[in-house]
């Protein structure tokens, strides 16, 4: 009977050994899903820090691509300006080429008249 006992003492050491190391286990495992919790949440992190990054790079080129775009319109503006400059001294030279062929007109026609003895007093 002492034997028996002893022996039942045995097993619930023996179980209660079983059952320490089954929640040591189990620690450990929950501690092991923390540590990939873990992990997996940095990784998260920087997924979405990258994304972020990403996003800003976008923005930047798309306030890029404005910038270029209002550039363009401005050069294209004076663009407009310089042609209209152009023109306007096109137009002031056919002015000044009208203004000399009428003066060379009203010299030619001045030679062309009789002379008035009366204002040359001859």
């Amino acid at each position: 009977m002492w034997r028996t006992s002893w022996s039942g003492f045995g097993s619930r050491n023996s179980l209660d050994d079983g059952v320490e190391s089954l929640l040591g286990g189990w620690n450990s495992l929950l501690g092991d899903e923390n540590l990939l919790l873990g992990v997996r949440n940095s990784l998260d992190n920087g997924v979405e820090s990258l994304l972020g990054g990403w996003n800003s790079l976008h923005v930047g080129q798309n306030s890029l691509h404005n910038g270029m775009r209002s550039l363009l319109g401005r050069l294209n503006s004076l663009a407009h300006i310089v042609n209209s400059l152009h023109d306007q001294q096109n137009s002031l030279h056919q002015l000044q080429i009208n203004v000399k062929i009428k003066r060379q007109a009203i010299s030619f026609q001045t030679c062309l008249l009789p002379i008035d003895s009366t204002k040359t007093g001859k």
